[in-house]
């Protein structure tokens, strides 16, 4: 397996970033995104931990990160879809 591009850990859930797709991890969950079906990342409000990620087909994974990460998250993966 590859080596995530970023990663990040809170309140018990450890998000990562690889080439291909996002993963995440919510205690006994642990569930996988494709970097290709990724069609729109939310921060939500400025001081709530948490990131939404909508997918094309509409579902939304709504994930815990830190305050500080939400951006680098965000970013990570945006850079990832505008490099394919």
């Amino acid at each position: 397996m590859a080596e995530p591009i970023f990663s990040t850990s809170y309140l018990g859930t450890k998000t990562k970033v690889f080439p291909t797709h996002v993963s995440y991890k919510l205690f006994f969950t642990e569930k996988t995104i494709p970097i290709q079906r990724i069609a729109s990342i939310e921060l939500g409000m400025p001081m709530y931990a948490q990131v939404i990620i909508e997918t094309s087909g509409g579902e939304k994974h709504k994930i815990p990160v830190r305050l500080g990460d939400k951006e680098k998250l965000r970013d990570a993966i945006y850079k990832l879809i505008n490099a394919s």
